[in-house]
């Protein structure tokens, strides 16, 4: 952390800490700062939750700001090492407590830095040294906890909590609380929040080390692979510094992990606590870290018949039906990788990996996809090869439309359409057939665009839109941003809120929206294509905007639309 993110962290802690009450309570701050942070967090995955983006974005902020504040407040679970004596008929705590705590604040960070055999730069390099290390100079090295006169008991336990960040994941786990953890959903995915972020930061750590030292692992590995009884023979023969990281990496979980057919190595992390410590319903998380790694530099780090079970794990866990919090870094990270591999098995890095010389997908591929396939209730991997192995099978396994259109877009579409809707039984077609005829962005597109936004923008009657098309609503939307008329644009989302994120107008036109005629020369066609979905409450469709300048990566951007009794109206932030 530089200087100027440094002082940025403690102006905004400083912000924080004075925002608390002078004498306050720790379980009431912690009590608020869940309940803003957890609102509504067991909504049905089938249903939109009631709070706009907005409050939400809101309510992340909020959480962000209050993490210092969590980690001098209580968490009931954890002790440190070295436990304060409370003085008997104490009141106020003095300011040779505090300095009493500093030294020993700066030795356990020391015993913690040597237990990790880690330089003082790799420790100084963790996220969750650094936070703590903010909290102790703003508040202990300062002084400041002096201003608001607290008893000793509060001051303890703030203090208490502190040391508490500073554990290791193993001193984590030997320190919980087994009856509460086991017993709370919102304790386990505390827990398992933090240990995530410690987990991460060790593994960062060590695999800088791995690549600096790559050459050293692929001379020493034996020809038959690395096993652990074989891996922990070779820990001997390693450089000093990193034998002694190595060392230090085992008691928390940690070891190497050769990829790639042994080209490479990376880190990876295996639970070393019983299954039954975390409440059942966050127990995938556990097994998700468990697993890893998934990818390696965007191509696959495990053998293809490992990832059909896995995908399950993840579909439990993104799906959401036990109703768990979503509003987390776990589950945004769970989510965000299970695309990520879904990408790299349907695409792969290289066409040649997945089709052999005659272009037929290769029998293991054909193996994988079926496999994947394989009817499940509620699974979103199956959901979304059955159109793909059905085209292939089709053609001879050679080609499949769906296939070719399988790209981040299509998967952050398709995983918004479920989040929506659920599963139906009928899959999206995302067939050619499905489209209709390109509208091009040309002078007579434009002047019609003109001469509707000058029909409605005037009264905002939504039967003045009732027959228009969905290629003229896009280019309304965007015309209404050209000239920065927002409240227009507003009018042309979907205000059904029991079905869609629904904005509220004041927080829409609040935000700060500029003006942008970029779009006229972003795409060159518009061209419309339906969902292949029956008994919908709204026939939905997405308009397919070609850019002018395609990359290999992306060619087309979808903008997602619904029909409602007024006609065609654009989802809330409809190209996410």
């Amino acid at each position: 952390m530089d200087d100027k993110q440094l002082e940025q962290r403690l102006e905004f802690l400083k912000k924080s800490y004075e925002r608390v009450p002078s004498t306050f309570q720790a379980d009431d701050v912690i009590r608020e700062i869940r309940a803003e942070k957890h609102q509504q967090s067991r909504a049905k995955v089938s249903k939109t939750s009631d709070r706009s983006f907005w409050q939400r974005f809101g309510v992340l902020s909020a959480s962000v700001a209050s993490l210092f504040i969590i980690g001098i407040l209580a968490i009931p679970y954890l002790q440190h090492n070295e436990p304060l004596k409370q003085p008997e008929n104490a009141s106020v705590v003095s300011e040779e407590k505090i300095e009493d705590m500093i030294k020993i604040y700066e030795r356990n960070r020391e015993r913690s830095r040597e237990k990790l055999g880690l330089s003082t730069d790799q420790f100084d390099s963790l996220s969750y040294i650094q936070e703590a290390d903010a909290t102790f100079e703003y508040f202990w090295k300062s002084k400041k906890i002096l201003e608001h006169q607290m008893s000793h008991e509060e001051v303890n336990n703030q203090f208490d909590n502190l040391l508490a960040s500073l554990r290791s994941p193993s001193e984590m786990v030997l320190h919980a609380d087994k009856s509460v953890l086991h017993g709370s959903e919102e304790e386990s995915l505390n827990f398992l929040l933090e240990l995530q972020q410690k987990i991460n930061d060790l593994m960062r750590v060590y695999n800088q080390a791995i690549a600096e030292n790559h050459a050293i692992f692929k001379e020493l590995q034996p020809k038959e692979g690395w096993s652990k009884p074989t891996f922990d023979k070779l820990i001997p023969s390693f450089p000093e510094n990193i034998e002694k990281l190595t060392l230090a990496m085992k008691d928390e979980g940690i070891t190497i992990l050769p990829i790639q057919r042994g080209e490479n190595f990376t880190a990876t992390w295996h639970s070393f606590f019983p299954d039954d410590l975390v409440h059942p319903v966050t127990q995938g998380y556990v097994t998700y870290l468990d697993e890893q790694p998934y990818l390696y530099g965007g191509d696959l780090a495990k053998k293809l018949e490992e990832y059909p079970p896995l995908l399950k794990v993840f579909d439990e866990l993104v799906l959401d039906e036990g109703g768990k919090n979503t509003d987390n870094s776990l589950y945004r990270e769970v989510s965000s990788n299970y695309k990520n591999i879904l990408y790299a098995l349907v695409k792969t890095s290289n066409p040649s990996s997945l089709f052999d010389r005659n272009g037929v997908v290769k029998e293991e591929y054909q193996l994988l996809f079926k496999d994947i396939q394989q009817p499940q209730q509620h699974s979103i991997s199956s959901y979304l090869i059955e159109p793909i192995v059905n085209e292939f099978e089709v053609s001879g396994w050679r080609n499949s439309n769906t296939w070719t259109q399988f790209n981040y877009s299509y998967l952050d579409k398709m995983f918004m359409e479920i989040n929506y809707y659920g599963f139906k039984e009928e899959v999206y077609d995302e067939s050619a057939s499905n489209r209709e005829e390109p509208v091009q962005l040309n002078v007579e597109y434009f002047q019609r665009i003109h001469s509707l936004y000058k029909k409605f923008a005037g009264t905002h009657d939504p039967a003045a839109l009732r027959d228009i098309s969905a290629i003229d609503l896009v280019g309304l939307y965007y015309y209404s941003q050209e000239l920065g008329d927002m409240e227009t644009q507003y009018e042309l989302f979907v205000k059904d809120d029991q079905k869609f994120e629904v904005i509220p107008r004041e927080e829409f036109l609040a935000f700060d929206h500029q003006k942008d005629s970029s779009w006229r020369k972003l795409y060159t066609s518009f061209t419309f294509q339906s969902d292949a979905l029956e008994n919908s409450l709204y026939p939905g469709g997405t308009v397919i905007m070609t850019l002018a300048n395609p990359t290999n990566e992306q060619s087309e951007i979808g903008f997602r639309v619904f029909m409602t009794k007024n006609g065609w109206r654009a989802s809330f932030m409809p190209t996410q």
